[in-house]
């Protein structure tokens, strides 16, 4: 019994790195949003709260995404920029801003933005 007890933690090491081993042989799971739409929701500076629906990333470029806030609902189109993710209405009326995880909710070329520092929760 005593020899069992002393070969335990080299049978229990083995089976961790086999087990780690296996682990890192499996395909990493794909993101479901890479070909699903999902919505975030988002907490502003204030209070106020948005919702957004993001097209599936595959489609980010191609689909307009539907920002939900104050009781109406925006359609926006992605925007080229050289660093953030830029959403605008088709009338430039508003313009929904991603620096990383944040978001900006605003009328393009006007400072302050009207929602700041939303974050999703």
């Amino acid at each position: 019994m005593k020899g069992l007890r002393a070969g335990l933690p080299q049978v229990a090491a083995a089976a961790l790195v086999l087990g780690a081993a296996a682990v890192s042989a499996q395909k990493p799971s794909e993101d479901p949003r890479e070909d699903h739409p999902f919505v975030l929701a988002y907490r502003c500076d204030g209070g106020d709260a948005v919702a957004v629906r993001y097209p599936a990333f595959k489609d980010v470029r191609k689909q307009p995404i539907t920002l939900s806030w104050d009781g109406r609902r925006y359609t926006l189109r992605y925007v080229q920029t050289a660093g953030d993710a830029r959403y605008v209405t088709g009338n430039r009326y508003l313009e929904w801003r991603l620096r990383g995880h944040t978001g900006f909710l605003g009328v393009p070329g006007v400072a302050p933005p009207i929602l700041a520092n939303c974050q999703p929760y």
